[in-house]
């Protein structure tokens, strides 16, 4: 009963660190083509593993160790909302959090479902 106890214990924590679900307001840009990027867009950014990804947008396409940033953009034409999903390619995060995201001397980058390249500025820095 003991061993049955300390094994439940140890899944719940494994379960409860693994995943990050942070929202920061950030600027971010993508590739419009190689070379040339949009101007930057303040929106929200939801920072998660890839495992809660798949489990918040019905997908498959993510590993648990992936990092992913998500932008949900409302629009008021549609009836649904388009989420850009960002597979984090920089590397050296960590664990998605305030300190991990906001205390950085460099953007984030990474590349979105669709193969688009986007660069994600938590701070002011990024200018």
């Amino acid at each position: 009963m003991k061993k049955t106890i300390t094994a439940f214990l140890c899944l719940l924590l494994i379960t409860v660190n693994v995943y990050a679900d942070y929202t920061q307001t950030c600027n971010v840009k993508y590739q419009l083509t190689p070379g040339t990027w949009s101007d930057y867009i303040k929106v929200d950014v939801k920072f998660m593993t890839g495992s809660e990804v798949n489990t918040k947008f019905y997908t498959s396409g993510y590993n648990s160790s992936d990092k992913c940033a998500c932008i949900v953009w409302a629009d008021n034409k549609v009836t649904e909302n388009k989420v850009t999903i960002i597979k984090l390619t920089t590397t050296g995060l960590g664990e998605l959090n305030h300190d991990t995201i906001n205390y950085r001397s460099y953007p984030l980058e990474g590349d979105d479902q669709d193969g688009k390249a986007w660069i994600i500025c938590p701070a002011k820095n990024c200018f």
